[in-house]
């Protein structure tokens, strides 16, 4: 697979979700892997752990301009805006501040690595002012399952007729080393 691919956005789906985002256009999510380093992700199924740290379906914190982003315990509402920034508030009436902002990412494609962790790695990736998010949807898989379905069925026979091929020609050539012989 190559990279450019890769970009190619999925469907969006709309869960109502207050912290589901979906990155629009080429933007990515950066996250912490597992060896506490940044790495990228379109997944968009945020969820507070049980410290408050913002992190990703599968578990990984994802960053801000600072780092994790953490919201402290005893806040009532949390909520993400268009542009990444994430606000909490104390109470039913009270403001909404400000706790962090999503590290949004837009890599060049041909920089993009995926690691065997699932994630992606783009060495340098600046962040990028203008990312947005839809917030209350996620991106479905970039995959289209019938053409990739037909894509296999075709390298199936494509891979048969070549295996015939082969066979036909060392038919041929065993043919052609019994008449060698014959004489």
């Amino acid at each position: 697979e190559s990279p450019h691919d890769l970009m190619n956005a999925g469907r969006v789906q709309h869960t109502g979700g207050a912290l589901d985002v979906a990155m629009n256009g080429t933007a990515w999510l950066a996250v912490q892997d597992i060896r506490g380093e940044e790495a990228l992700t379109r997944r968009g199924d945020l969820r507070l752990d049980a410290d408050g740290r913002l992190e990703t379906g599968d578990g990984r914190p994802v960053l801000g301009e600072g780092g994790a982003i953490t919201v402290a315990a005893g806040f009532h509402t949390v909520r993400i805006a268009r542009n990444g920034t994430v606000e909490a508030r104390a109470a039913e009436d009270a403001p909404y501040v400000a706790v962090g902002r999503l590290r949004l990412v837009s890599p060049d494609p041909a920089t993009l690595t995926r690691g065997p962790d699932g994630l992606f790695r783009s060495p340098g990736a600046e962040v990028d002012e203008s990312a947005t998010v839809t917030v209350g949807a996620v991106e479905q898989s970039n995959v289209e399952a019938a053409a990739t379905l037909v894509e296999l069925v075709q390298q199936s026979r494509s891979f048969e007729m070549q295996t015939k091929l082969l066979a036909a020609a060392r038919e041929m050539d065993e043919g052609s080393a019994a008449l060698m012989r014959v004489e």
